[in-house]
């Protein structure tokens, strides 16, 4: 049986303890004796594992915390608002609205939601999918990268000729298998926004015109531009937001054997003024 061994030095707090509760045992008639020195405590030195998190947290502000994902910025880029009915129509069905992705991310277009705020109608991709043709178009779209563009379009006709200049992964035809929804030529609202879950969304941009003029739906500008039948508004290289009249030009190329101006899916063109 080992002895309990005095020590003159000085106990750390560790050994103190455990000597205090050895002493309380034997007291109390536990049979129950041995040598400290034979399991001694070896505390940490007190902060080194905070002075090592310190060190690594001055040599990287950051720490070990990732970088937040870079996001998508989605502007409207182009507009066609009033066209002219094709021939042996009554009904114009060549609208269309061009988004810019301007953000450092991609986006998915199926997250993507257009609202029209008067009438509570959307252009959006179709969510209930009823045929193989109807599932092929749409997981045959891409996610909008930095820099590049979608379209929607309403409606394809021949007379227009819109569906033969597009891409057929960074476009769609809205309302091909659902309620067709028109673009007024003289007041609507339109805002873009992105779905998050189940309940979430982020505003992107908003463009609204009354009285067959675009204006600027928050009032913070004061300029205007009119609506022009088959003519595109195309949104200036630097700018970054639909909301202002003043950032849109007026198209005079055209991309196609039909009437319309503009330039769907493509940069605005320098002769856009």
């Amino acid at each position: 049986m080992h002895e309990l061994t005095p020590n003159c030095s000085r106990p750390s707090s560790g050994r103190a303890l455990a000597a205090l509760l050895l002493g309380a045992l034997v007291h109390s008639g536990c049979n129950l004796a041995f040598d400290l020195q034979d399991y001694p405590y070896r505390a940490p030195e007190p902060d080194a594992d905070l002075h090592a998190d310190t060190e690594l947290d001055a040599s990287h502000p950051d720490g070990d915390v990732d970088a937040p994902p870079a996001r998508a910025a989605l502007v409207f880029s182009e507009l066609m608002i009033h066209t002219e009915p094709p021939p042996g129509e009554s009904r114009e069905l060549g609208e269309y609205i061009e988004i810019l992705n301007q953000g450092e991310g991609a986006i998915d277009p199926r997250v993507i939601v257009i609202e029209i705020l008067e009438t509570n109608e959307r252009i959006e991709i179709d969510r209930v999918i009823d045929t193989a043709k109807e599932r092929a178009i749409v997981e045959a779209l891409q996610p909008i990268g930095p820099g590049e563009r979608f379209v929607f379009y309403r409606r394809n006709n021949a007379y227009y000729d819109i569906k033969d200049t597009l891409d057929p992964t960074a476009s769609y035809e809205f309302g091909r298998w659902g309620r067709p929804v028109g673009l007024s030529n003289f007041s609507r609202s339109m805002r873009m926004i992105e779905l998050e879950g189940d309940f979430g969304f982020v505003i992107h941009d908003e463009v609204a015109w009354r009285d067959g003029a675009l204006i600027d739906p928050s009032g913070a500008s004061t300029a205007s531009r009119e609506i022009r039948e088959n003519v595109a508004f195309g949104l200036h290289s630097e700018a970054t937001t639909g909301r202002d009249p003043a950032n849109f030009c007026y198209h005079r190329e055209t991309f196609s054997s039909g009437p319309l101006l503009g330039s769907p899916g493509q940069p605005t063109p320098a002769s856009c003024r």
